[in-house]
């Protein structure tokens, strides 16, 4: 990842790389310079542990700062801009490649979690972030801190869903029943216990028009969370909502649907029965049938 040198670097020609705040999609994957950390940093300043800032030199000449945008800013604000450092300068870089550094280094300085950790992932050209980011806008959504209707802040949540397979078709049926174009409009639709149960339901194989004719009048916020103890919430909140989706249907209709049909998912039947006429391991014919057993 280009040329490394170390060089003796006046602070004054150090450009900073700041990210603006608020905005959703980031034009610099450095976060917004926080003064109130750069006041504090003054408070607690020992030159000698100022570390290595690291640079990068891009193509027209200009040294921009990859990691250590706050101590420069103190420096700046506080301290002798005239002062020089060693710095740590990269040559060649790509913008991603920059972000990448700034990445490992921030996750592990200073434990970057969520949707800025998300952003960062996107600037460095992760290929699970930037595809979920695709999905979430497809669907009229984006990723961000925030309680605006269309807002996801459970980032992470939001990837494992991708990586699943199932995140499109979750928020296509939580749009459709409470989101953006539903009956219930705020951001608590997309949290991260309610987009882990959807999960768990895309799974199973519900059908969307049937989940959304079902779910739709119910207020997602009261809606309680039954099944084992022993289960996540998210499974309990999947097995409630499964209640409401089944209601009028017998257990050998072939529109009922059970958490056992989750592809790959280790989770006892929400509905089981005892083994007894009609049923093979204490599953219904049908449910039988639909496993394979």
């Amino acid at each position: 990842m280009g040329e490394i040198s170390y060089e003796w670097v006046k602070v004054k020609d150090i450009w900073l790389n700041p990210a603006k705040p608020g905005e959703p999609i980031r034009p610099g994957y450095n976060r917004h310079v926080d003064m109130k950390q750069v006041a504090k940093r003054n408070a607690e300043w020992d030159p000698a542990k100022i570390g290595v800032v690291v640079l990068s030199r891009r193509g027209n000449g200009k040294l921009f700062c990859v990691c250590g945008q706050h101590r420069v800013t103190r420096e700046m604000v506080y301290g002798d801009p005239e002062d020089e450092w060693l710095c740590q300068i990269h040559d060649g870089l790509t913008y991603a490649e920059e972000s990448a550094i700034w990445r490992a280094h921030d996750v592990q300085v200073n434990q970057i979690k969520g949707v800025e950790k998300f952003y960062m992932a996107c600037n460095a050209k992760s290929s699970d972030e930037v595809e979920t980011l695709k999905i979430v806008r497809a669907c009229g959504l984006t990723i961000r801190k925030g309680t605006a209707p269309t807002y996801i802040s459970a980032s992470t949540v939001a990837v494992e869903l991708y990586k699943n397979g199932t995140l499109a078709d979750a928020l296509d049926m939580l749009n459709a029943t409470w989101g953006c174009t539903g009956t219930y409009k705020g951001s608590e639709v997309y949290n991260a216990t309610l987009l882990r149960a959807m999960n768990l339901l895309v799974k199973c194989g519900v059908d969307h028009d049937r989940f959304v004719t079902r779910l739709r009048s119910i207020d997602p916020r009261n809606i309680s969370q039954s099944g084992s103890r022993d289960w996540s919430a998210a499974k309990r909140l999947a097995s409630t909502m499964l209640e409401f989706y089944n209601k009028h249907l017998s257990e050998t209709s072939s529109a009922w649907v059970d958490l056992s049909f989750a592809r790959g998912a280790s989770i006892k039947p929400s509905r089981r029965r005892p083994n007894g006429p009609g049923t093979q391991n204490g599953l219904s014919k049908t449910q039988a049938r639909r496993n394979g057993a």
